[in-house]
């Protein structure tokens, strides 16, 4: 395997995590919160979904 192919495979790998956490926190703030308004899960989980893009790749290339 070619270090691109690995990289490539790494950022997936780190993509499925990522939106496995981001969704099962959208649903325990919603079922705590009483949220049943679509558009603000919505929105709540594309905020998270774009924090966490950010600073994940950040703190993995510090280690």
């Amino acid at each position: 395997m070619t270090a691109p192919q690995k990289t490539r495979q790494v950022r997936e790998g780190q993509r499925d995590a990522i939106t496995l956490v981001v969704g099962a926190v959208v649903t325990l703030v919603s079922k705590v919160f009483e949220i049943d308004d679509p558009e603000a899960i919505g929105a709540m989980t594309t905020l998270l979904i774009i924090m966490c893009h950010r600073t994940v790749p950040d703190m993995a290339a510090r280690k």
